[in-house]
């Protein structure tokens, strides 16, 4: 009985061991977050006012023109490049790689260079559902330099501010809902009737046990076209750690 219980207790310390080594750089890159916030905003990635915040609070102003007739004018972060996402929340820059295949082997080769677009899902400028996966935790020894990419998704909330510029023309999203889900609800890859940006990740850290999922609701520009987003065939939604 007493082998047993050794034995036990040893897989318990080396598996510990094991999952503490795969996943404190994530812990530390959350951790420093809780005691000293975000690093400063890159200085390229700032709002063309010298009041902005970079907070949803601050992406838009209200101007009147020589009519009288007052419009909204939304500010976007100047020198954001093509096919990058920017959430000024958790002071997060990553290239979006488009048009990814929803294998495993796929996504993983793809999340080494940034985040993966599912090309099952919508495109920005039309009206659906654009879902883009990027790690949380990964081995560290992995080549790929965005192994912790939305290691601080979990504390991006309603209301907060998502950028990103594809095909050189600037898109803004509201994050309007966060919630984890199982990997067999694939039903927050489906097409919405609204144009909207869906990011996820494997939580807990270090697990692919359940989904965040946060989505964000177009805001500008206000018109979209069409989407021929293709159908929604997952099984499980694929894991990326």
């Amino acid at each position: 009985m007493k082998k047993i219980v050794l034995v036990g207790l040893t897989f318990i310390l080396f598996a510990s061991l094991f999952y503490l080594l795969i996943t404190l750089p994530t812990w530390i890159v959350r951790l420093k977050y809780k005691i000293r916030g975000t690093e400063p905003i890159n200085n390229s990635l700032v709002f063309p006012s010298t009041n902005a915040k970079n907070d949803i609070s601050n992406i838009s102003t209200n101007i009147t023109d020589e009519s009288g007739a007052t419009k909204k004018v939304y500010r976007f972060p100047k020198d954001l490049v093509d096919n990058q996402l920017f959430i000024p929340k958790i002071n997060l820059t990553a290239p979006i790689n488009w048009g990814v295949a929803t294998d495993d082997a796929s996504l993983l080769n793809s999340l080494k260079t940034g985040l993966a677009h599912f090309n099952i899902s919508s495109l920005p400028g039309e009206i659906g559902n654009i879902f883009v996966s990027g790690h949380s935790s990964y081995y560290w020894w992995d080549k790929g330099q965005y192994k912790k990419v939305f290691a601080l998704l979990p504390e991006v909330k309603n209301g907060d501010a998502i950028y990103l510029k594809y095909q050189n023309k600037p898109y803004i999203y509201q994050v309007e809902e966060t919630k984890v889900v199982k990997p067999t609800d694939i039903s927050v890859v489906n097409k919405t009737d609204y144009p909207v940006i869906s990011l996820m990740t494997c939580v807990p850290i270090g697990t692919a046990q359940n989904r965040l999922i946060v989505r964000a609701k177009q805001i500008y520009p206000q018109k979209s076209q069409v989407s021929q987003q293709r159908e929604n065939n997952l099984q499980t939604i694929p894991k990326v750690w």
